[in-house]
């Protein structure tokens, strides 16, 4: 095969590739909706915010998808609609309910004779504010598991750490939970399903970029728990078996909790050996 017969080809599967997606029937192009998780205090206002998304130049690059109508809903009831800018976000305001606990809403995209119709579920975490945060790694859950083993495997084959769960059933009825992980949004919706699956307490799984000391939750806050304590929401304690986590977590006036950590600071850092010595945590307010 000559050189002139090789470009031939490759011109025209490059034309095959860019012009065949235009040529599928209505309606059949798919979307992508993202949701991130949401924190509010009872009967505060809050944004909620999706993401949309559809396939772009040789469908690996994603375009926002502008003007895209989305309903918002809590289980059949419509909380309001709101159109995607030209970034591909649409966000409605909403009052969050009365009682502390977890709201799980769906964002719904009714299509077009374009694209076809989508919807994710998100989740709304309503904190209780006479409870102080503690801010505790996703990872540190989990007993030997990696992070591919959390996206193929049977979530029954997947166990917890002994008595992570029972030390964060205990926890969450006096402190609200807030759990960081470095991996991605695929591995945060898989490890959601599997806590839920081990009666491990919900909370918000945020996200924390590679390298970066603050958490980032995909809005507008750079650092989340900065904004937190504006909002006057108590930080005690961060969970995690690092010393730049504890170095983080001082940095916020926490006390740090890490597993394996050899020298102490009376003051500051608590060495733990396993979970089962978490509920007792020192400085607990009455």
């Amino acid at each position: 095969m000559t050189k002139t017969n090789r470009f031939h080809i490759f011109v025209i599967l490059v034309i095959a590739v860019v012009c065949i997606p235009s040529l599928q029937a209505k309606g059949e192009k798919p979307v992508r909706i993202r949701i991130y998780d949401t924190m509010a205090f009872p009967e505060k206002g809050v944004w909620l915010r999706v993401e949309v998304t559809r396939s772009g130049f040789l469908g690996i690059f994603r375009r926002p998808l502008k003007n895209a109508g989305i309903s918002f809903l809590d289980r059949s009831s419509l909380i309001g609609r709101a159109s995607t800018d030209k970034r591909g976000v649409a966000s409605v305001f909403f009052e969050a309910p009365p009682n502390p606990g977890l709201l799980e809403y769906t964002a719904a995209f009714d299509g077009t004779d374009r694209f076809a119709p989508e919807k994710k579920t998100g989740r709304l975490y309503i904190l209780n504010p006479d409870n102080p945060l503690i801010v505790c790694s996703a990872d540190r859950i989990i007993a030997g598991a990696s992070s591919r083993e959390i996206l193929t495997k049977d979530p029954e084959q997947i166990s917890p750490r002994p008595f992570a769960e029972v030390a964060l059933q205990q926890l969450s009825y006096h402190y609200n939970l807030l759990y960081f992980t470095e991996e991605n949004e695929e591995y945060v919706e898989c490890l959601t399903s599997w806590m839920r699956i081990k009666l491990i307490p919900l909370a918000p799984v945020i996200i924390r970029k590679r390298g970066l000391s603050p958490l980032s939750s995909g809005d507008s806050e750079k650092d989340l728990l900065s904004g937190l304590e504006k909002k006057n929401l108590e930080l005690e304690a961060g969970i995690s078996d690092t010393k730049a986590d504890a170095r983080w977590f001082l940095s916020h006036g926490m006390k740090a909790l890490i597993f394996g950590y050899e020298k102490s600071d009376p003051g500051k850092i608590e060495p733990v050996s396993e979970w089962k010595t978490i509920p007792s945590l020192p400085g607990r307010k009455k």
